[in-house]
């Protein structure tokens, strides 16, 4: 999982997605100008250890304070 989350070659780490405490997933969103509206989209990769609901509602959590 170590190779999806990051570093990258640019040294960033993409934004992870916990399911109590532990690392299930990763999600993107374009901080470009006039974008922050796209909804974030995730990439679960621990089957089952987040239901579709609670991944949703984090990510529209994140929408609503980057969207501020």
């Amino acid at each position: 999982m170590a190779a999806v989350i990051g570093p990258g070659k640019n040294g960033m780490v993409r934004p992870i997605l916990l399911a109590h405490g532990i690392v299930v997933g990763v999600w993107s969103h374009s901080g470009a100008v006039g974008r922050h509206a796209d909804d974030p989209v995730p990439e679960v990769l621990t089957a089952g250890a987040a239901t579709e609901a609670e991944v949703a509602a984090a990510l529209a959590r994140y929408a609503r304070f980057i969207a501020c």
